[in-house]
């Protein structure tokens, strides 16, 4: 069975890594119950984001955005995603040190020259707090697809509306070397996760049975 990988999985591994001390056992708790497959009830700052995707999709879906009451900021989001494929789920299998990886993602709005990522937060800290991570460069390299984009929602609070829409595009320069990349963060993921038995159990007998 080959093993699986995800932008979250390294998202995990990276905040469990890298967050401030007071957040360590908290990053634990969440790393292990993703590896467990454990789904906790989301929090509102993610509802309020699984919420509006839903929504907006619903509203492209059903050829709405033109017809309904909204504001320019979601009418922007909504003319960006227009005409894309929803939630398509895309994957792709290598071979690394001998052993065989399924990189696997769910994306938000395909295109086939594009892939676009949506994002809701009441706090925007700018275009390196996205691209920092692995999700664009995994699901480009899966999909062998060269242009990416966040779309970023910016609410007021839980219940506010959108006060900003922050668009931030990645783009493939080399091929290679993005495939190195995603080589070399598989083997840090997994040697990681080698060093603690509880955690290398479960992703293999867990989170490996996609």
């Amino acid at each position: 069975m080959s093993r699986l990988i995800t932008a979250t999985l390294f998202g995990n591994i990276d905040w469990y890594k890298n967050c401030p001390p007071d957040w360590k056992e908290k990053a634990l708790d969440d790393l292990t119950n993703t590896l467990a497959r454990i789904w906790n009830t989301p929090n509102e700052s993610v509802k309020r984001g699984m919420d509006f995707e839903k929504f907006l999709y619903n509203v492209l879906e059903m050829d709405k955005e033109e017809k309904m009451i909204s504001s320019n900021f979601f009418r922007t989001i909504a003319r960006l995603c227009k005409g894309g494929v929803f939630q398509k789920k895309v994957k792709k299998f290598i071979e690394i040190s001998g052993m065989e990886y399924c990189l696997f993602g769910k994306v938000d709005v395909w295109f086939p020259d594009i892939i676009k990522d949506i994002k809701t937060t009441g706090n925007y800290k700018g275009r390196d707090s996205y691209l920092k991570g692995m999700q664009h460069k995994l699901y480009c390299y899966i999909e062998r697809i060269k242009k990416f984009e966040y779309i970023v929602a910016e609410f007021i609070g839980l219940g506010g509306p959108i006060v900003n829409v922050h668009t931030i595009p990645y783009e493939v320069e080399n091929w290679d070397k993005l495939e190195e990349e995603i080589i070399e963060e598989v083997k840090k993921a997994m040697s990681f996760l080698h060093e603690d038995t509880k955690l290398f159990d479960l992703y293999t007998t867990k989170y490996c049975l996609y």
